[in-house]
Parts: C-alpha cells; structure tokens; sequence
C-alpha cells in the first residue's frame, strides 16, 4: 500500500468550487435583502428631481421609463467604493448613471476628487444625508437600479461589471 494521499479529480474539484460559489450567492443575496428591506419600492416624489454638483437636474422617474437607471450611493471616505466606483463608471457609458456621494465634503473636493479618479458619473453631493435617508440607504456602496419610477434591484457592497449588466439586463427584459 502507498501513503500518498489520492488527490481529488478535476470534477470533484469544480463541484465543491460550484458548491460555495452558490454558497456565496445564497448568503450575499439575504444580507442585501436585509440591508435594502428599508429601500422604497419606487421612487420618492419628494427626490425624483436631483442636481449634481455642476447644477444640472436629472429627473429618475422620467429617465427611468427610457431606460433603467442606476442611482449609486457611495462616498471618498468608503472603503470599498474604491472597487466599486469604476464599474459604476463604466456602466454610466451604457445606461443613464446617477450617483450620491454621502458626506464627502463641498463640492469642490468632489469635483477634484472624481477627477482625480477619473470618475465621469454625475454626482450628487449629499453633505446633509437628505437624499441617503430619503432612500433608507445607510450603508456604501449601494447600487439602487429604477425601471419605470420602479426599484427593482437594490444591493449594498461590492459588485462586478458582470454583475452589474446582468441586473441591468435582467431587469430590462424580464
């Protein structure tokens, strides 16, 4: 008999790899169902209007029933927004993209900030929390996406590009 140990195939392997990837996304999608439970199910009246820090106004009710918008809520002082922010970004070339920066200064550190980044996505500035509480958003980075004055996906955390056009799609035709 030998002592070396057998090592496991190739297919036990991609199971056990399939296993906690489902694992994952069964543990990640209660945690946003539990972070989001306070998220409204449209779009408040009171914030259907808001102006980014170059003082253009975006209607979410009235883009949204073009195409789904995606309200993103995050800050320069986050984490994770870091990871977040450039797909954000590079989603904003393909679907109307609006963001909220919570407490994260004037605007003009705003402005320097997202350059500095190179950050093309409206923002909102949100010194006072009037637009996150409105949203019951407590937490960033969350990605809100609005289909016909609509919430349709809410979720808080880190999200992939991939991730992201799959809500987007998803939502869009189904």
């Amino acid at each position: 008999m030998s002592n070396s140990k057998v090592k496991p195939s190739w297919a036990k392997r991609l199971r056990t790899a399939a296993l906690y990837i489902v694992l994952f996304s069964v543990v990640a999608f209660v945690v946003d169902a539990f972070r989001n439970s306070d998220v409204p199910e449209s779009v408040p009246p009171e914030l259907s209007s808001l102006t980014d820090i170059n003082g253009e106004q975006y209607n979410l009710r009235e883009m949204s029933k073009v195409s789904p918008v995606v309200l993103y809520f995050w800050a320069t002082w986050c984490p994770v927004c870091p990871a977040v922010s450039p797909t954000v970004d590079y989603v904003g070339n393909h679907y109307p993209t609006i963001s909220v920066a919570l407490r994260s200064g004037d605007n003009h550190k705003l402005t320097r900030y997202a350059q500095a980044k190179g950050y093309e996505f409206p923002i909102v500035n949100d010194n006072l929390n009037r637009v996150s509480n409105g949203w019951q958003v407590s937490a960033t980075p969350t990605i809100i996406i609005i289909e016909n004055g609509d919430i349709v996906s809410a979720t808080t955390g880190v999200t992939t590009p991939p991730g992201l056009f799959i809500r987007l799609w998803f939502h869009q035709f189904f």
